[in-house]
């Protein structure tokens, strides 16, 4: 009974704060990974790349968007997107959907693109039902993550102060 006891709590914990994770390239490939893991990986200008390892619900999805608006306040310089993988997040509800859009504006707000990585396409539906990609012209979906950091190398957007380049190799 003890035992079930520690493992809601600790089911309850993962759900309430699923890691989020920043990412870099691995120098010389297209593999991402996790830049405190490996120190062979590096950021990539330009770019603050998070990955969510979770559930976006409604119980941590105001979580998640602070720990990336944390992230974006202390980048310097500031990035000219935010691209976040959610291969590693089985599932977005409605709540987490309205924390895309709020994060999407609160971006544009500071010349910031919302880039999204591995949305299924019910779930990329389900931002386009809520009328997000109509409100937000910083919100784009892309398959892989080298997939959206090709995208942003070829559309880069200006931003107040810094120019529209990508610094990819």
């Amino acid at each position: 009974m003890i035992g079930l006891a520690f493992l809601l709590l600790d089911l309850m914990r993962r759900i309430a704060a699923p890691r989020e994770l920043v990412l870099g390239r691995v120098p010389h490939t297209t593999h991402y990974t996790t830049l405190t893991s490996h120190p062979e990986a590096a950021p990539v200008p330009g770019l603050l790349i998070c990955q969510v390892e979770g559930a976006l619900l409604f119980a941590n999805a105001l979580n998640v968007q602070a720990a990336i608006l944390q992230r974006v306040a202390a980048a310097k310089p500031p990035p000219m997107a935010v691209v976040v993988d959610l291969a590693a997040t089985p599932a977005l509800d409605f709540t987490a959907v309205e924390m895309l859009d709020e994060l999407t504006g609160q971006l544009a707000e500071r010349g910031i693109c919302l880039e999204l990585v591995a949305l299924t396409d019910s779930e990329w539906d389900a931002l386009v039902r809520r009328g997000l990609s109509a409100r937000h012209d910083n919100l784009s979906s892309h398959h892989t993550l080298q997939e959206a950091v090709d995208w942003l190398a070829r559309h880069p957007a200006p931003t107040a102060g810094r120019p529209a380049v990508l610094g990819l190799e």
